[in-house]
């Protein structure tokens, strides 16, 4: 009995290591700097940047076009 519940625990870390072993060879495969589909980590930590980006363009852009009201105002 104990030799199945100690074999499916190396069945299953012998899969995972598999799966970690093949993630990190196709990464390492791939040439620098290419897309960041290749990579899930990446594309997440690329997709929170934008957002981040995204977020404090919208909060700073009707301030920007309040100061050029402001700046054409006393142009005149």
């Amino acid at each position: 009995m104990e030799d199945r519940i100690g074999g499916g625990e190396r069945a299953r870390l012998l899969r995972e290591t598999t799966i970690v072993r093949e993630e990190t060879l196709t990464h390492e495969a791939r040439p620098f700097g290419s897309s960041a589909e290749y990579c899930p980590f990446e594309k997440v930590r690329l997709e929170s940047e934008m957002d981040s980006k995204s977020r404090v363009r919208s909060k700073l852009e009707p301030a920007a076009a309040y100061k050029t009201m402001e700046q054409d105002h006393y142009r005149s």
